[in-house]
C-alpha cells in the first residue's frame, strides 16, 4: 500500500497479532475485519469466524444473534433462537488499492443481494455455511423481534471524495428494493484510509472524547482512584460520547459491563416512556440511576472534560435507550454521570459488582469479577520469570498500552475456558460454542456432566489452567506453521496429546510447583513427536468439518478410544 500512515498501523497490527509473514492483502483483510467488528463483538470476534477465505467479492461476513457472532448451524443457532431474538448481518470487502473501484463495489452489492435471494449456487464453500445460518434465521422468523439489520463496509486505502456518495445511495436503494422483504435497515459505509484508521483506534479502545459535565463535584480522595467526579451531562451530549465515527453506538464501550442491552423489557420500556413524555423529560436525571464510566485518563478545564480509554461499567440499559431515542431528546434532558479515573483492576471490579448488584445478571457476565481471576493473573505473571510469556487479561483492553505484548501473549477468559474444557474435562467438541454457554453449563450442577467440577473453582489450582493453556498454545503455533487445514481440530489435537504424554495429569490433585515444572518439561521434551503422531492419526481418519464432526461428542470418544489402541 502507498499510504504511509495506514501502512504503519497495519505493521503494528501484524506485530501485535503475530501475522508478520502473511501477505499484505491477507493481513489487510484481517486488519479491516478486526477494526470494524472487534469493538462491537469483543467477546465473540475471531478471525476464523468472519473470514471468507478465497471467496470472491466478500472478504468478511459476521452474522450476529443477540449481539454474539455465530458460526455454528446447530448448537449456537438452536440456543440463541429458542426465545425472541434479533439478528444482524455485516458484510465487508477490502481493497489495498488507493482508488475506489466502482465496478468492484457494484459486484460486492450484487453478491450481498444474492446472499438474501436464495441464490445458493452462486456461493463457494466458504460462504455456504453462513448461507445455511441465514436460512435458519428466517425459518425462525416468528421469534425475530424485527427483521435483521444489514451493515455494509467497502474499505480501500485511498481518500474518499464527495462524488462517491451518489454511488453509495444509488446502490443502497437498489439493494433495499431487492431485499426489503428480508431486512429492516441497511447501513452502507465506504471507508477510506482515515476512516478505517479511526475504526482501528475504536477497536483498540484508543478513544478520546470531550464533553461538558455540568454541576459536577469532585469527590473526596478515594484510595485506588486518581480522580472521581459526579455531575450531569446532557443526554444529547451523551449520545455523542457513546457514538462511533459511523454514527452507530460503540458497543466496545460496554465490554466491561456485566450485561448487554436487554431490549424492550419492563425497565427499559419505563426509561423510554420517560423520554417520550413531554412532562417527564426534564426529570430524567432524577428518575434514572445514571451512568458510571471508568477511564484510564481524565483531564478537565472548567466544565469541559476529556476522557481517554474509557468503559461504561454501569448503565448499559440507560445508554442504549437514550441512544435509540436520540431523535426525541431535547436540551432539558440530563443524565447523572459518575466519572472515575483508576488503573486499579480490583477497584474496577468492585465498582462493577456493587453498581450492578441491584438486578439479576447472567452467569457469564459475573464470571469476570470472580476473585479467582486475581489468582490466575498472579500465577501467569509469576510464570513469566520462568520464561513463559503469557499475560492473563482480567479486564478487556488491559494490555492495549503495551506495544511489546502481542495478542498471542494475552490469555483471555474465553480462551482459558476453552483450553480447560477441551484438555482437562475431555470435551474438545464443546469449545466451538460461545463461551457464555460453557460458563452456564459448568456453573450449573444439574446441567454439568462433571458435577464435581466448576469453572474457576477454588478447589482447582491455577497451575492446571496454565498447563492447559500452554499445551493448546503449542498446538496452535505448530498448526499455524505447517498444518493450517487442521486448525478446526486443534482442541482435539491438544486433548489427544495430553492423554498421550500427560495421562496422569489430574485436575483434582494438589500439585506442587515442582510437579508442574516436571509436567512442563514433559511437554517440552515430547510435544513435537506426539504432535506429529496425532496429526498423522487424524489425517488417516479423513475427518471433515463440513459435517460438524469436530462438534460431535461421539467422534471425540471414538478418537480417544482408537488412539489408545494404536501400537
Amino acid at each position: 500500500m502507498k499510504n504511509v500512515i495506514l501502512n504503519g498501523k497495519l505493521n503494528e497490527f501484524k506485530k501485535r497479532h503475530s501475522i508478520s509473514k502473511e501477505k499484505e492483502d491477507t493481513a489487510f483483510e484481517k486488519f479491516v475485519n478486526y477494526s470494524i467488528l472487534n469493538a462491537e463483538y469483543y467477546d465473540s470476534f475471531s478471525f476464523n469466524k468472519v473470514s471468507t477465505g478465497t471467496a470472491y467479492g466478500i472478504d468478511g461476513v459476521a452474522i450476529a444473534i443477540n449481539g454474539i457472532i455465530v458460526n455454528d448451524l446447530k448448537d449456537e443457532i438452536t440456543t440463541y433462537t429458542n426465545a425472541d431474538f434479533d439478528a444482524k448481518f455485516t458484510f465487508i470487502q477490502t481493497k489495498t488499492s488507493d482508488s475506489f473501484d466502482k465496478g468492484d463495489f457494484l459486484k460486492f452489492i450484487e453478491s450481498i443481494a444474492k446472499f438474501f435471494l436464495d441464490d445458493e449456487k452462486y456461493f463457494p464453500p466458504e460462504i455456504k455455511k453462513l448461507y445455511g445460518i441465514r436460512h435458519t434465521i428466517y425459518e425462525r422468523a416468528a421469534k425475530l423481534k424485527k427483521l435483521p439489520e444489514v451493515s455494509i463496509y467497502y474499505v480501500y486505502s485511498g481518500y474518499a471524495n464527495s462524488s462517491l456518495y451518489e454511488t453509495i445511495e444509488f446502490s443502497k436503494e437498489q439493494l433495499r428494493k431487492q431485499v426489503e422483504r428480508y431486512v429492516s435497515k441497511i447501513n452502507c459505509h465506504i471507508f477510506d484510509s482515515e476512516q478505517i484508521s479511526i475504526a482501528y483506534r475504536e477497536a483498540q479502545n484508543e478513544i478520546t472524547k470531550d464533553f461538558k459535565l455540568e454541576k459536577h463535584i469532585t469527590l473526596p480522595q478515594i484510595s485506588g482512584t486518581e480522580y472521581a467526579y459526579l455531575g450531569v451531562i446532557k443526554c444529547k451530549d451523551f449520545v455523542e460520547l457513546i457514538s462511533r465515527a459511523t454514527g452507530e453506538i460503540n458497543k466496545g464501550l460496554f465490554a466491561d459491563n456485566v450485561r448487554d442491552f436487554l431490549g424492550n423489557n419492563l425497565i427499559n420500556n419505563s426509561i423510554n416512556k420517560t423520554i417520550e413524555d413531554i412532562n417527564e423529560k426534564d426529570k430524567f436525571a432524577l428518575l434514572n440511576n445514571g451512568i458510571t464510566i471508568v477511564a484510564k485518563e481524565i483531564s478537565s478545564r472548567g466544565d469541559i472534560f476529556t476522557i481517554r480509554k474509557f468503559q461504561i461499567v454501569n448503565g448499559c440499559q440507560t445508554s442504549h435507550v437514550i441512544f435509540n431515542a436520540k431523535n426525541n431528546l431535547d436540551d432539558n434532558m440530563y443524565v447523572t454521570l459518575k466519572l472515575i479515573q483508576t488503573s486499579d483492576i480490583n477497584l474496577t471490579n468492585r465498582i462493577i459488582e456493587t453498581t450492578n448488584s441491584q438486578s439479576r445478571v447472567m452467569k457469564e457476565a459475573l464470571v469476570a469479577i470472580n476473585p479467582y481471576h486475581r489468582k490466575l493473573e498472579d500465577y501467569f505473571s509469576g510464570m513469566r520469570h520462568s520464561g513463559y510469556r503469557y499475560y492473563y487479561e482480567r479486564r478487556s483492553h488491559q494490555f492495549d498500552d503495551f506495544d511489546d505484548i502481542t495478542r498471542n501473549d494475552i490469555v483471555t477468559i474465553p480462551s482459558l475456558i476453552k483450553s480447560f474444557v477441551s484438555i482437562m474435562l475431555s470435551e474438545p467438541h464443546k469449545v466451538h460454542y460461545y463461551y457464555g454457554t460453557l460458563i452456564n453449563q459448568y456453573m450449573q450442577k444439574e446441567d454439568n456432566s462433571h458435577k464435581d467440577v466448576n469453572l474457576f473453582d477454588e478447589e482447582t489450582h491455577p497451575r492446571i489452567y496454565f498447563i492447559a493453556h500452554h499445551l493448546l498454545m503449542k498446538v496452535s503455533e505448530s498448526i499455524n506453521l505447517s498444518k493450517k487445514s487442521l486448525s478446526p481440530w486443534r482442541y482435539h489435537i491438544a486433548f489427544l496429546i495430553k492423554n498421550e504424554i500427560l495421562p496422569n495429569l489430574d485436575l483434582k490433585q494438589k500439585y506442587k510447583d515442582k510437579n508442574i515444572s516436571e509436567f512442563l518439561q514433559v511437554i517440552t521434551d515430547n510435544f513435537q513427536d506426539s504432535f506429529e503422531r496425532v496429526v498423522n492419526f487424524l489425517n488417516s481418519k479423513k475427518l471433515t468439518i463440513q459435517k460438524d464432526q469436530n462438534r460431535n461428542p461421539k467422534i471425540t470418544k471414538e478418537l480417544i478410544e482408537e488412539y489408545k489402541r494404536k501400537p
